[in-house]
């Protein structure tokens, strides 16, 4: 698959690099490298800009224009995201709903918490604005719509999330999920009367990177009961609440022989301990 790299230096993805001291603003370290978009997304852009036979050259030009504000910190960044989502044709206005989509692309979707301030902004646009055309709007309304998640959408648009070419990975996992469809080998855990009342029919599945990218297929939004899964996330919650160190006084993570649901006294210490390993059979 043929890919189109962005130079490193002075290119419309470096110039989005906006510098953050809240943690919220990115779950782990930026890398440093601008990763290649795949093909099928760099596509998928140039149909949502309207663009699709003049999105290399227009990416081109804006990298040219844009050399030397490669540092520059949000307030460029958001006038940046302006340029990139200017409507064709010599219009001055911005689609917010371009902007949407292709998030969308790379796996952000709508709801997700860190685009709240956005859309919280967005709605109150709309109330005042019957006629929206779309989410079409000056180019000053739309930096001021999208600058509470300038940092998001920079990384976003950079292509610096943790999984860079997500069409084709989720291409890949839907390919998956449809041949594993026609398993009907095994049964339903009947030790459990929750488990028991499922339906053997249920095929769904979800996925959520540790940036926020998302994806869904089948029958992602039925309730089902998490049973061992669940001690992953307490797991996590207690090691954030009180740390590690902390926590692996009381919860190992090497088998310890004894059953896997059993409390006991650590050798070692007197406290209460066990491996939080799932028993396998």
């Amino acid at each position: 698959m043929s890919t189109m790299s962005v130079p490193e230096k002075g290119g419309i993805f470096d110039a989005l690099r906006v510098d953050s001291n809240d943690p919220n603003d990115s779950l782990r370290e930026e890398s440093s490298v601008t990763p290649k978009i795949d093909e099928k997304n760099l596509e998928y852009i140039g149909e949502v800009l309207e663009r699709k036979k003049s999105v290399v050259p227009f990416l081109t030009q804006t990298i040219n224009q844009l050399a030397l504000v490669r540092n520059e910190k949000m307030e460029r960044a958001a006038d940046l995201i302006c340029t990139l989502f200017r409507l064709p044709h010599g219009s001055t206005d911005c689609s917010f709903f371009r902007l949407i989509k292709v998030l969308r692309s790379f796996g952000i979707w709508e709801n997700d918490p860190r685009l709240k301030q956005m859309f919280d902004r967005m709605k109150k646009h709309d109330e005042e604005n019957e006629d929206c055309r779309q989410w079409a709007m000056s180019q000053e309304k739309f930096k001021e719509i999208i600058f509470p998640c300038t940092i998001l959408i920079s990384r976003t648009l950079r292509n610096q999330l943790i999984i860079p070419s997500w069409l084709e990975f989720t291409q890949m996992i839907e390919t998956i999920f449809e041949s594993c469809r026609a398993s009907k080998e095994g049964e339903v855990a009947s030790y459990i009367p929750q488990l028991a009342r499922q339906s053997p029919h249920t095929w769904g599945m979800s996925i959520c990177t540790i940036d926020g990218q998302r994806f869904s297929l089948g029958d992602s939004k039925k309730n089902f009961c998490l049973q061992s899964v669940s001690k992953a996330f307490n797991y996590a919650i207690v090691a954030s609440e009180i740390g590690s160190h902390v926590l692996h006084q009381y919860v190992g993570h090497e088998p310890s022989g004894r059953l896997f649901n059993e409390i006991c006294l650590d050798s070692n210490s007197e406290f209460p301990t066990k491996s939080v390993l799932i028993e396998r059979n």
